[in-house]
């Protein structure tokens, strides 16, 4: 799924997992702004073309993946990647399902209600000033992949005072870059679209399979709740029609055991 835009087009402002593997599933050799030069030699061998953020210039295409942090300087970031954009095609903005206000276990979907929480405030926030700007936002649910995710974060926990049959929503760290690489062939201004694999799984189910499939050598992770939020069922058909995607894994369940077929 190349870019056709010439190198100086594309900027990724934030350059973790998912950003950099955009940059290199792009074919497009785009500008990675870091920080530090720390990375730099990592991100040239994937084919992107790293600077430090203090440097200037403006890019057809923009992606800001950066997580949100103190509300004044991740404010300040999203302004910042603004003025980096020529308008001349997408800029996408990187949120999360965690705007949404459903946490007794109903679905949710591109429109659903948002919440009035800190943390969901400051991305919806965000969003607001991208779209006003008419960029695009991607709301992405749970990333994960073979060593990062829920899974691994549960299998270092003993015990957890979270329901075991709450709910979390999911998404491949390469399915997540695929998506979001639609979002750069055509331009969708104003636009808001969800990043799911539609198959949201409870928290028991996920160390069960984690243990099963993928050989996690841990005692099972045991959640103390009864009480308390139970989630929500994120459903994307809207944006997989709209953008013609669907996720190479279809579930937690279907890329665990694609996994343990392989090793």
């Amino acid at each position: 799924m190349a870019l056709t835009n010439p190198l100086s087009s594309f900027i990724i402002v934030g350059c973790g997992k998912l950003g950099t593997l955009v940059g290199s599933l792009s074919q497009a050799n785009p500008v990675a702004e870091t920080l530090t030069t720390r990375t730099h030699p990592e991100l040239t061998q994937l084919g992107l073309i790293p600077r430090i953020k203090s440097q200037t210039g403006r890019f057809d295409h923009v992606l800001f993946a950066v997580p949100p942090s103190n509300k004044e300087d991740y404010l300040k970031e999203i302004r910042r990647a603004l003025t980096l954009w020529s308008h001349a095609g997408a800029f996408v903005f990187i949120s999360s399902t965690a705007v949404y206000r459903e946490d007794s276990g109903k679905t949710v979907t591109e429109s659903s209600a948002l919440a009035d929480s800190p943390r969901a405030q400051l991305l919806i926030e965000g969003e607001k000033w991208v779209l006003a700007e008419k960029g695009t936002v991607l709301r992405l649910a749970g990333l994960y992949h073979r060593t990062s995710g829920p899974h691994i974060y549960y299998s270092q926990l003993a015990e957890s005072p979270l329901r075991g049959d709450g709910l979390i929503n999911l998404i491949h760290y390469e399915d997540a870059a695929s998506l979001t690489l639609k979002l750069f062939h055509t331009r969708y201004p104003e636009q808001v679209f969800l990043g799911s694999d539609n198959s949201p799984i409870c928290r028991n189910e996920l160390v069960q399979i984690s243990q099963t499939f993928l050989k996690q050598n841990t005692p099972l992770c045991r959640f103390l709740g009864s009480e308390g939020p139970l989630g929500k069922k994120v459903n994307n058909d809207f944006t997989r029609k709209q953008l013609d995607w669907s996720p190479t894994y279809s579930s937690f369940q279907d890329f665990a055991r694609t996994v343990a077929s392989i090793h």
